[in-house]
């Protein structure tokens, strides 16, 4: 009984870690793009570009970590509580995606040149 309420709890934080990793790569992504579209009108878009990039990989890399560790643990107690995955990641996936226009302005000011704004 314990264990399935600690997976449960577990799985439901897994599930909102990767709910803010989400919305941190969809963010990063689009910040990306915004940077790729600037290349050429601001001397450091470039690295602003190659690091949206590298954020969005890491983002990606750590969702993909979390969904082979939620795996190996289902293996391991036969799936108890593996909805916590969804519930954890939907529920404040909603409030994640609040981040992406938050990064949106914060490229539009990085890549426009004038960071005294």
């Amino acid at each position: 009984m314990i264990t399935a309420l600690l997976l449960g709890c577990l799985y439901w934080f897994l599930g909102f870690i990767g709910a803010i990793l989400a919305g941190s790569g969809i963010g990063l992504l689009l910040c990306a793009v915004i940077a790729l579209f600037r290349l050429f009108s601001y001397k450091w878009s470039w690295v602003l570009l190659v690091m949206y990039v590298v954020g969005v990989f890491i983002c990606v890399s750590l969702i993909q970590l979390i969904l082979f560790a939620s795996g190996t643990i289902g293996d391991h107690t036969h799936y108890k509580g593996q909805v916590g995955l969804i519930v954890g990641a939907v529920f404040p996936g909603i409030f994640a995606l609040g981040i992406v226009p938050q990064f949106i302005a914060i490229a539009l000011r990085q890549s426009g040149g004038n960071l005294a704004e």
